[in-house]
């Protein structure tokens, strides 16, 4: 094989990325030979990707690298990650693989100084760097600065926020103590905000944004829905299981058994001894925490207990009851739990059971209105119950998140750095609406993430007037329509749970109906994934997300999204002896749902619809601030140490969009620097040089870049801004931090490299003048060719078009021939007529003729309006001929059809005569046959006659008696007697007719 197609390339074999080699290009497909296997496979061209010429090189900046995509970036982080560098820069967005280990001295104190006051690229890349870079950023443009921590549940975004503030916490002094209290917050906020997931045992199920600067966290899209169930192989929030660990607190919380006698927690996954130990260590770190911020021992003892209401809230079961079919009643075996909860929640156990049980309602009317109880069927009561515990537990959260607050001393910087930690994209085996909301959320942040880094910055090229390609990028503002538009996928959720009998049934039927034609929306059996297509079209629907396809069952959304807190239940919580739950509904009056109902107030209170209102919220102020990216990955599913799963990495950098950012990258410029800051820092050294002094700042920074010998591919200039590659902005910062003699002799250089252009511009003029002259001269001597040419060219086409003419003209006296030969075929009549039209035509085109070669100054647009009369007349004629020759021709049809017709009439009146001739001597035959008969019979009447009177004669003579004749005698007489003949002839007809009629019958 030619050496010309021995390229290295990545390609996809066997479930990771192979190094093999391009053997053979075909149409459409490449021929790759896999090293180390020696095997060959057939592959489409976007299935590889150029590797390095080092393929063992690894770099801190994948933009260092020649080639850019996701192959190179994957194998890149696969390398570091096997050298315990779990860190890599992709320009400004830090990629973070978590080690599942503790790796020495990557946080220590001294790591944390040596990154302080760095620039990114100077230090190998680190959480620390984009801490440090937030901090001068926030200083330097004077502007609120957010980091944004995203990835799957369990990739290490947790970790990394808690090392960002230690960052803070160790390098800034006057943000000590708040970052501090943040960092005592964690156990807080991970005790009630974080459960166990099938892919990490402490999962964040809500956002957390701190306010670095500010001492103030805020939280976002609480995962409510777990507090009610949880999947299997997953738990509740730690706060449950911390009190079913401690047995110190089951007597007064009534808590005994294990997560199998809780309602709420028997759905997950149990506790081994090793989590009950666990979980009572973390009770101790909790208790301290919660006293750190403030919490007395009474106030604990009530979140206590609070919680323990909850779980045995969740134990109570309704029934319908006998009396009132449509009605329902606290189950008997649940009269225990209903009086633990009342006892715990600090209510009566009969007004709870009442309140549960029963709805009130007012009806609005002018001057008042009335109020009435309604009693709930089970399955309402249950709805009932759920909300009531949901509304607490997030509100007990939000008090809690309240406190930390609280416990926090408020900064007065007018910016601050905010730090993000979001759940990220999910997808199970069984997907409900927890992730759902999740993915959601994931689909708006990648939104924002496009805007941020993709949009923004081509935006930002587009300004400047800098000529950078088009990057071209998946936009999923479709898929977040597909949730938010009017027939939206969380308006038709809450469209159905506000019908009167809602089932999830109906509400996956009316999505299938709405939006059957949405690109992102799939029937279950048509999902990519086998194990999908067995799920009913009526039982869930699958979202195409920007990461990944996901199938959604529906048969609990319905109850999942019901948050609505019914009236009766809301005015219970005012009457509680508990003050710390007392406070929770009393904080706010806001929020009490005691106000006639509207169209939006079941909207206004479901969980889809708070959840999307927090998370629009939670956008507006990442919008407000410079915002800057991690992304965690997680190396392999099972969580272990030393195993970096290709295939699974590389879908989480797809899912994270790092394919788009990579050419981009490729193709733009990352860094920049405002010329005016430039100027303004050299400015003070350039005062008194009269040959810069009067500079512009984006005149000044070109002198600048080029008397340095700076590359021009690694920056470029805009309108208002320098732009530099990747990975080339480090260098430039570090001339900037220079001392003051190094920046007189930048100045130095800049002033003679400026001297030296200007004379260079000098000479280049003095050439460009003498090339200038040149080109004058050559143009005027082009010129005069061009006119000779013209004129020539004018003549020659005024005789061409008048010799054109004379050749047309011949060629129309051609075809008389063509006129003579139709006249031929008219009638005699018209023969005469045409033949002297036809001469005259020909006479005046002669003439035509003539005069054309004659008068030479006739103009031109008259000969060839003549000529195209004469072309007219001539079809004209030649028309005019031929349809006088069919007319001749049909009149000659006629006139022979009418011969032929006489002629036949001739014979048929011929034919008609001698038939009549035949028939008069036909009938004159038959009447002379007639007469011929008639004297025949006539002499048979009188040769009768004459025979009757001859034996009449006979008789006489005979005598009378016959006794005395003879046998002969009278045999003769009877023989000669004329009647013995007639009756003996017609006997003999009769008999010979009886035989043959008898032979007829034999023979048949």
């Amino acid at each position: 094989m030619d050496d010309q197609f021995s390229t290295f390339v990545y390609t996809k074999h066997e479930n990771k990325l192979a190094v093999g080699k391009i053997i053979d290009i075909g149409n459409g497909k490449l021929t790759v030979e896999i090293l180390n296997s020696m095997c060959a496979v057939e592959v489409n061209y976007n299935e590889v990707y150029p590797t390095e010429a080092d393929q063992e090189k690894d770099v801190d900046d994948h933009c260092a690298l020649m080639y850019l995509n996701e192959a190179t970036l994957l194998q890149n982080c696969k390398r570091r990650y096997q050298r315990k560098l779990i860190y890599t820069y992709l320009a400004h967005i830090l990629v973070s693989v978590n080690p599942y280990e503790v790796i020495t001295d990557l946080y220590s104190l001294d790591n944390i100084r040596k990154y302080k006051n760095k620039s990114l690229g100077v230090l190998p890349p680190h959480v620390f760097a984009i801490a440090d870079k937030a901090h001068r950023d926030m200083r330097r443009l004077n502007c609120s600065q957010a980091i944004v921590i995203s990835g799957e549940s369990g990739a290490g975004k947790t970790e990394s926020q808690k090392h960002i503030l230690r960052f803070y916490c160790e390098n800034f002094g006057q943000l000590v103590i708040i970052e501090q209290r943040i960092l005592e917050a964690n156990p807080i906020l991970e005790a009630f905000g974080n459960a166990k997931t099938t892919r990490n045992s402490n999962s964040s199920r809500f956002g957390k944004f701190f306010d670095v600067c500010g001492g103030f966290v805020e939280h976002y899209l609480l995962e409510k829905s777990r507090i009610i169930s949880s999947n299997p192989k997953e738990r509740n929030y730690h706060i449950f299981y911390y009190l079913l660990a401690s047995q110190e607190l089951h007597d007064d919380l009534h808590i005994y058994g294990d997560v199998q006698n809780f309602q709420y927690l028997k759905s997950g996954d149990s506790l081994s001894d090793e989590d009950i130990m666990n979980f009572k260590k973390q009770l101790e770190n909790l208790i301290q925490a919660l006293d750190r911020i403030g919490f007395s021992s009474k106030q604990r003892n009530d979140i206590f207990k609070v919680i323990a209401g909850i779980l045995h809230l969740g134990n109570v079961n309704f029934e319908e009851t006998k009396v009132n079919a449509r009605g329902c009643e606290i189950s008997n075996v649940s009269e225990q739990s209903l009086d633990y909860a009342a006892e715990l929640l600090g209510l009566d156990s009969d007004e709870l059971s009442i309140n549960l049980t029963t709805r009130i309602m007012t009806t609005t009317k002018r001057g008042g209105g009335t109020v009435y109880s309604i009693c709930l069927k089970p399955s309402e009561a249950e709805n009932s119950k759920n909300s009531l515990t949901k509304a607490i537990y997030s509100r007990l959260f939000d008090e809690i998140v309240a406190a930390i607050n609280r416990s926090i001393p408020f900064g007065d910087s007018v910016n601050y750095i905010g730090i993000l930690d979001i759940a990220g994209f999910e997808y199970f085996e069984v997907n409900s609406f927890e992730q759902f909301c999740i993915n959601y959320a994931n689909e708006k942040m990648q939104h924002f993430f496009n805007e941020r880094i993709l949009k923004s910055e081509q935006q930002i090229y587009s300004e400047d007037s800098l000529e950078v390609g088009q990057v071209l990028y998946s936009d999923n503002l479709d898929c977040i329509e597909l949730f938010e538009s009017t027939n939206g996928l969380l308006n038709i959720l809450d469209e159905e749970s506000r019908l009167p009998k809602p089932t999830h049934n109906h509400f996956t039927e009316t999505v299938h109906a709405r939006l059957k034609n949405h690109p992102r929306l799939l029937i279950p059996r048509k999902s990519a994934r086998k194990e999908n297509r067995s799920l009913r079209d009526s039982d869930g629907f699958v979202v195409r997300h920007y990461a990944d396809e996901v199938t959604y069952q529906s048969a609990q959304f319905l109850g999942k999204n019901h948050d609505t807190l019914h009236d009766s239940l809301f005015n219970l919580m005012h009457h509680t002896s508990n003050d710390l739950l007392k406070s929770l509904f009393t904080s706010n009056e806001n929020s009490m749902p005691n106000k006639p109902s509207s169209t939006n107030l079941f909207k206004s209170r479901s969980v889809s619809h708070k959840f999307r209102s927090q998370l629009d919220l939670l956008l507006k102020k990442l919008r407000e601030t410079q915002t800057h990216f991690v992304r965690c990955f997680k190396p392999n599913q099972d969580q272990v140490l030393e195993n970096f799963e290709e295939f699974f990495v590389l879908k989480q950098l797809n899912a994270a969009g790092m394919p788009s950012v990579l050419s981009l990258m490729q193709a733009g410029y990352p860094s920049r620097l405002v010329f005016n800051e430039l100027y303004a820092k050299y400015k003070p050294y350039i005062s008194e040089i009269k040959e810069l002094q009067r500079l512009d700042p984006r005149i000044f920074c070109q002198c600048l870049f080029k008397s340095l010998g700076f590359n021009d591919c690694d920056y470029k200039f805009g309108l208002t801004k320098v732009f530099f590659r990747a990975g080339k902005f480090a260098a430039f910062d570090q001339l900037l931090k220079q001392d003051q003699p190094s920046i007189q002799e930048f100045v130095s250089k800049t002033r003679s490299w400026l001297i030296r252009m200007r004379f260079k511009k000098v000479a280049w003029s003095v050439l460009a003048a003498i090339k200038i002259k040149n080109r004058i001269q050559f143009r005027v001597a082009t010129i005069r060719r061009i006119q000779n040419w013209i004129k020539c060219n004018t003549v020659q086409n005024r005789i061409t078009e008048k010799l054109m003419i004379i050749r047309k003209v011949i060629l129309i006296q051609n075809g008389e021939n063509e006129l003579r030969e139709v006249v031929s075929k008219l009638h005699k009549e018209n023969q005469a007529i045409w033949t002297e039209k036809i001469t005259d035509f020909i006479k005046r085109l002669d003439d035509f003729l003539d005069d054309i070669k004659k008068n030479v100054e006739l103009a031109d647009p008259s000969l060839l309006l003549k000529f195209q009369r004469f072309q007219i007349e001539f079809d004209k004629h030649l028309d005019d001929l031929k349809n006088q020759a069919e007319e001749d021709e049909k009149r000659r049809i006629l006139e022979l059809e009418a011969r032929i017709q006489a002629e036949k009439e001739r014979e048929e009146a011929e034919r008609q005569s001698k038939l009549e001739a035949e028939r008069i001597r036909e009938e004159q035959r038959k009447i002379e046959e007639k007469r011929r008969q008639e004297e025949e019979e006539k002499c048979r009447q009188e040769a009768l006659a004459e025979e009757e009177a001859r034996q009449k004669e006979d008789v006489q003579d005979t005598p009378n008696t016959l006794t005395t004749l003879k046998y002969g005698e009278l045999r003769k007489i009877i023989n000669t007697s004329l009647a013995c003949r007639l009756e003996c002839h017609r006997r003999m007809r009769g008999y010979l007719a009886w035989k043959q009629k008898s032979m007829s019958k034999k023979g048949a």
